[in-house]
């Protein structure tokens, strides 16, 4: 009885360990695990109790089935922050796998014992069953999750759900073969179905992946070719600008002239208003003069006071749409990370654009231990730019700095 509650605890526990390591992971996973475990022992222990008692039946062997998955979702839900979706259908992975092992290992006993005639070893379960999950935890379990979790919608999840409905009843053909008299055709009928099951809900993991995928690319195409459009039409805006902002400064000062007891203050007033509009950058590069232009006259309407020291030269091997769309969503991810800032002085961006040991190096830095998350789809298309020009981006939270740095080869 204790032997047989550890050789299905073993395959409980070690199926949802493979499912679960290539997952992200909440705040003191091992210990969640490790009472996750524990209650695996005990569903074991109450399931060979009952069927001690009761005896193997189609109805019993259907609802263990049922309970191990409802509750192999539930203890993916405590272990990870995947979703009830995601849960559930890596809990019909886990079951499925789970099964499967166990009947593969029946089988591979009936044929050495009644086809070879060979006799196993008692430590060659164990060392199949490692070997099994291995192969499954670098393959299929490392390659479904996206960037650590499950993204399931309503169909995948139901056809999931189907596939393993359609596992255990040919789980339940195979139950009831036993010993000589096993009718080898339907057994070899019913498992070449269950891995027609797994490698059909495997394809569609990934069929729903690369979709899901192939829709964010589609709309991050669709925000950098209108990004690119848009720096036309901010080149225009900011130099209207400019050019309105130098013919006030000139009516001010023939005001003066021609009026000299006119109300100084108000003259004072209307310079200083030019003033916060004449902000415009002058690095050598006249796209990132463009983007530094409407990034501070954004960041002074938001309070964030903007800091830059850039040498345009050392971008210049990036088309003017590249280039723009790159500081223009580097310096959107700094501003709104300044705008979680709480005290007003401290809302501030260090802008830093060098050429340094052979690099083009950018450099813009926040103070705020908050992180900008790395779905924020203005990261994905520095990433997407980044990628293109073999550069390198790295994202952190140091020194009280969050700091977005990105190196090209010079």
């Amino acid at each position: 009885m204790m032997v047989t509650v550890l050789s299905a605890w073993v395959y409980m526990a070690g199926a949802q360990l493979c499912f679960w390591l290539p997952l992200k992971r909440r705040p003191d996973f091992v210990r969640r695990a490790a009472l996750c475990f524990a209650a695996d022992l005990v569903l074991a222990a109450l399931v060979m109790a009952g069927v001690n008692r009761c005896g193997l039946s189609v109805l019993g062997f259907v609802a263990a089935s049922a309970g191990f998955m409802v509750w192999s979702a539930v203890a993916t839900r405590l272990c990870t922050p995947l979703n009830t979706s995601g849960s559930v259908y890596c809990a019909v992975w886990v079951l499925l796998v789970a099964e499967t092992a166990h009947e593969l290992w029946l089988i591979l006993v009936w044929v050495a014992q009644h086809r070879l005639h060979w006799t196993f070893l008692p430590g060659c379960q164990p060392v199949t069953l490692v070997l099994y999950y291995l192969l499954l935890r670098y393959t299929a379990a490392r390659t479904m999750p996206q960037e650590g979790i499950y993204r399931i919608g309503p169909r995948q999840l139901v056809s999931g759900l189907l596939l393993s409905a359609i596992f255990v009843v040919q789980s339940v053909m195979l139950l009831f073969q036993r010993g000589e008299d096993v009718n080898a055709a339907l057994v070899v009928s019913a498992v070449l179905t269950q891995l027609y099951c797994l490698t059909l809900l495997y394809l569609q993991t990934e069929l729903f992946k690369k979709s899901a995928m192939k829709k964010e690319m589609d709309m991050l195409n669709l925000l950098y070719e209108r990004q690119r459009r848009q720096y036309l039409v901010a080149r225009k805006n900011v130099q209207l600008i400019n050019k309105r902002c130098h013919d006030l400064k000139v009516q001010i000062a023939d005001l003066r002239r021609l009026a000299p007891s006119a109300a100084e203050a108000q003259l004072r007033e209307a310079e200083a208003a030019a003033a916060a509009y004449d902000t415009a950058a002058d690095t050598g590069n006249e796209v990132l003069d463009v983007v530094l232009t409407e990034k501070t006259l954004l960041c002074q309407a938001d309070g964030i006071c903007l800091h830059s020291v850039a040498d345009g030269a050392c971008v210049r091997f990036l088309e003017a749409g590249d280039l723009y769309t790159l500081f223009s969503n580097v310096l959107d991810v700094c501003i709104q990370q300044a705008k979680t800032v709480p005290e007003p002085e401290r809302r501030m961006i260090d802008l830093a654009v060098v050429h340094r040991q052979g690099f083009a190096v950018i450099s813009a830095a926040v103070p705020t231990q908050i992180a900008a998350p790395k779905e924020d789809y203005p990261l994905k298309v520095i990433h997407r730019i980044v990628e293109n020009h073999n550069g390198v981006l790295t994202c952190e939270c140091a020194g009280g700095f969050y700091t977005v740095k990105i190196l090209f080869p010079g």
